[in-house]
């Protein structure tokens, strides 16, 4: 894995992104699903893994990197192509 760095353009495409809903079971659905655990149901965790994950598809298409040197001048070289 590649480790965090700095968005330097593409702002509007995070906020996009935030604004995409995410799965937020409610109070109920949450009670039901700590009692099938508690029963040993293994479709409880399979639940809870969508739990906070968007209601629909967020695809990344032509992402890349900025070479280090590019960002420092603050040039711009174009993606660089992950390994």
């Amino acid at each position: 894995l590649g480790k965090a760095g700095t968005v330097t353009k593409g702002f509007d495409v995070i906020s996009e992104i935030a604004e995409v809903p995410t799965f937020q079971p409610n109070k109920n659905l949450k009670s039901f699903n700590k009692f099938a655990a508690l029963l040993g149901d293994d479709r409880a965790n399979n639940a809870r893994g969508i739990w906070g994950k968007p209601r629909k598809a967020v695809i990344f298409i032509g992402t890349g990197q900025v070479k280090m040197q590019d960002a420092v001048a603050g040039e711009e070289s174009g993606p660089m192509p992950m390994p």
